[in-house]
């Protein structure tokens, strides 16, 4: 098949223009409660309920899963070593407990669901209920790309996060039956119901032209529009719209997806790596271009929308220009 950049091309702008459109993005002046989400801009979006097998983060290495990566607590579960200190990482132990879980798929060996359900339940007993919501803790400083101006403080929250957890309480549902993950999925799924309100319990929110986005890094003045954070998120309201069909998840799904669908052009950079975040216009290293690639093509599984098919193509081009040119 030919490379398609249809597409991108429809929205192409020069950076000067791009520039502008990011100041009207990056404003939040109407996000201010849960009833503003009737005004989100959300187009119909196809759903493919895919078998378990197919679904994103379950093709994995399976020595990877029977691997211990320390340090270690005293349950052995995997801490985050950063900066001098030890932590426990909400997205790192979710993508630990996304392996365990598929690696039981796999092979049937319920030590490998045991040491799922462990890590999930230390995550979710270190996260916050704020209302009637729960959101992933961070409990350390971390400043993003570096720079001290963006510089989030303990605790600290991440649609990236909500949306990792939630895949794996949703999934430990499914393989055990137990309804406390049900009940914690719900939780966490009104943490994106809350739309930006205060300094500590949002992660997400709506730009200027009333597109919803899910932040992985919810910066209250200069929110990280990462693209790769806001899909994973996207992948977590799919499983739980996939085992509960709420109208609200249908919602969320369809906002995020009418999102990603109009600002997929400015992520792009033609035969160059795309745009890590529009929030701070940052290039992806090439792991997270070929990353970007990859998530296109679970969101055609995901919707049978050729858009994100041809996508794929597109950046998969781009890199192949951006990273794999033959020496001089």
């Amino acid at each position: 098949m030919t490379i398609a950049n249809r597409p991108f091309s429809r929205l192409s702008l020069n950076l000067a223009l791009t520039g502008l459109v990011l100041l009207l993005m990056t404003s939040c002046h109407h996000d201010n409660g849960p009833t503003a989400l009737s005004q989100a801009v959300r187009t119909p979006q196809g759903f493919v309920e895919l078998p378990f097998g197919r679904l994103p983060n379950t093709n994995i290495n399976l020595e990877q899963a029977y691997q211990f990566r320390e340090p270690l607590d005293a349950d052995s579960i995997e801490l985050w070593a950063y900066r001098g200190g030890l932590h426990y990482h909400p997205i790192e132990l979710s993508h630990r407990c996304q392996v365990f879980i598929a690696a039981f798929y796999k092979t049937g060996d319920t030590a490998l669901l045991e040491r799922a359900e462990r890590y999930a339940r230390k995550i979710m007993a270190l996260s916050k209920e704020i209302d009637d919501a729960v959101y992933p803790s961070f409990d350390f400083r971390f400043a993003l790309h570096s720079d001290s101006s963006l510089m989030f403080n303990p605790v600290w929250f991440s649609g990236m996060a909500q949306g990792e957890l939630m895949m794996v309480v949703v999934r430990l549902y499914e393989f055990t039956g137990k309804t406390v993950y049900l009940d914690f999925a719900h939780k966490l799924f009104r943490g994106f119901l809350r739309l930006r309100r205060d300094h500590d319990s949002w992660v997400v929110r709506l730009d200027s032209l009333g597109f919803y986005w899910i932040e992985e890094y919810p910066h209250n003045t200069t929110p990280g529009m990462t693209l790769n954070g806001f899909i994973a998120a996207v992948y977590g309201v799919y499983d739980y719209y996939r085992i509960t069909r709420s109208d609200e998840a249908r919602m969320i799904y369809e906002m995020s997806l009418t999102t990603i669908k109009h600002y997929l052009p400015y992520f792009r950079q033609k035969n160059k790596a795309s745009f890590y975040c529009l929030g701070h216009m940052k290039p992806a290293t090439e792991s997270y271009h070929a990353l970007h690639v990859s998530m296109m093509r679970h969101l055609y599984r995901m919707t049978d929308d050729p858009f994100f098919e041809m996508s794929a193509e597109t950046l998969e081009a781009d890199g192949v220009a951006a990273f794999d040119k033959p020496s001089p």
